[in-house]
């Protein structure tokens, strides 16, 4: 977080991004509102969506939490504070930074270049390996769940982890890497596998539990009117997040796709020091 805020900061204290003009008046093209075609609109929120989206891990904090009744609240404060970093950095790159940059490919996925020069690197491995031990730990939990050697320190407890942690690293890598068209696939799952998750089915188990309150009084009748508000909110971002996502899809094969695993300079953004 440090390294992130030191970027953010340093960016924000130039006069000009470095791939602007370095001379006469230059418009930082910033705009509070702005009016995409529904398909790339659509897509630029579901990928938002899918990297807010944090039920893989949140939901295993459960079962390390003392007392579980208090993780809706923690859920709450912890979705606060990340969405409120998430939006002052975004918003401030996007204002000092972004307009003044070459646009992304097609193929958008973490550079070598950016490997190299982000100073939060470090922190960005340790990201990848954190996700990556949530899903190994879901597999893991499953696969030695009723037997001894789920918690026991044994041969087949080391192995089933280790060996876990390493084919599921191997195949993200593989994954993000021949895949052209990575972040419209990461919309795609935001609509087909976040928005039922943490959209849908919440509100759905709520109107489950609460089925007199569509009849109750007048409180209990709005409360369950914004659940099915909710449900309804949920199915248009499934069924537009899929039409936007295969649209994108469609518009990038008619571009042409990048090679898969090249190691040339896929950022569009590194400026040459002479």
């Amino acid at each position: 977080m440090a390294a992130v805020l030191a970027v953010v900061i340093g960016a924000s204290r130039l006069d000009r991004p470095a791939a602007a003009p370095q001379t006469g008046p230059y418009d930082f093209g910033f705009v509070a509102v702005s009016y995409p075609n529904f398909a790339a609109g659509i897509t630029a929120a579901n990928a938002i969506f899918a990297a807010s989206t944090g039920c893989p891990g949140t939901v295993p904090i459960i079962s390390e939490m003392k007392n579980p009744r208090d993780f809706t609240k923690v859920t709450i404060i912890v979705a606060a504070i990340v969405t409120t970093i998430y939006l002052t950095i975004s918003m401030t790159m996007y204002s000092f930074v972004d307009s003044g940059r070459k646009p992304f490919p097609r193929k958008r996925r973490p550079s070598r270049q950016e490997d190299r020069l982000w100073p939060g690197s470090t922190q960005s491995y340790r990201q990848r390996c954190l996700f990556n031990h949530v899903s190994a730990k879901y597999i893991f939990v499953r696969a030695l769940r009723n037997t001894k050697h789920l918690q026991a320190n044994t041969l087949v407890h080391w192995s089933t982890w280790i060996g876990l942690n390493i084919v599921l690293g191997i195949f993200t890598y593989v994954f993000a890497e021949a895949v052209p068209v990575f972040n419209y696939l990461l919309a795609l799952l935001a609509c087909v596998c976040f928005a039922p998750m943490s959209i849908m089915l919440p509100a759905l188990f709520w109107m489950a539990d609460h089925k007199t309150y569509c009849t109750g009084s007048s409180k209990q009748k709005v409360m369950y009117a914004a659940h099915v508000g909710i449900l309804l909110l949920g199915i248009f971002v499934c069924v537009g997040g899929i039409y936007g996502a295969a649209d994108s899809i469609a518009q990038a094969s008619t571009s042409g796709f990048t090679s898969v695993f090249s190691c040339a300079d896929n950022s569009n953004k590194i400026i040459s020091q002479q």
